[in-house]
């Protein structure tokens, strides 16, 4: 669960903090963006480099894509200790699992009620709702749990 302050409210928009994420507590100022993760890493840089030679103003929100992590999905459920951890992420890391890659483009009209669409480098993997349900919530109590 996020738990979102509103500093101050206008005709444009809000500004406020994100105050935990999960069980992360924060202090992220808003707005802001996600970090960008291909297959839990950030794309040309090492979790050593990131952590220790990036100079960030304030604690990234690491953005998870599911269509990354489909094809690991048997391994990291084996794994036992969630998709952060098996990436190597850093503790404490706060971080959120979107179903798409903000980076693609994606064709419409393959979701249907009893389906996702999770498009893969592979193509289409498609699940149903108690599949991506069981996958996915399994993988955010992970994250949620062991990213702390």
């Amino acid at each position: 669960m996020v738990k979102f302050a509103v500093e101050k409210k206008t005709k444009l928009g809000r500004l406020g903090k994100v105050e935990e994420w999960g069980d992360v507590p924060l202090s992220h100022a808003t707005p802001s963006y996600m970090t960008y993760l291909r297959g839990g890493h950030i794309p040309h840089l090492t979790w050593d480099v990131a952590e220790k030679r990036l100079s960030l103003s304030q604690t990234p929100i690491y953005q998870l894509t599911l269509p990354s992590l489909v094809n690991m999905a048997e391994v990291i459920k084996k794994f036992g200790k969630g998709a952060p951890k098996f990436c190597g992420m850093p503790k404490g890391s706060a971080v959120h699992l979107a179903v798409h890659d903000p980076l693609k483009d994606y064709p419409s009209g393959y979701n249907t009620t009893k389906s996702v669409a999770i498009w893969t480098k592979n193509g289409k993997c498609s699940e149903s709702v108690m599949e991506f349900w069981e996958e996915g919530s399994t993988t955010l109590k992970n994250i949620l749990a062991q990213s702390s």
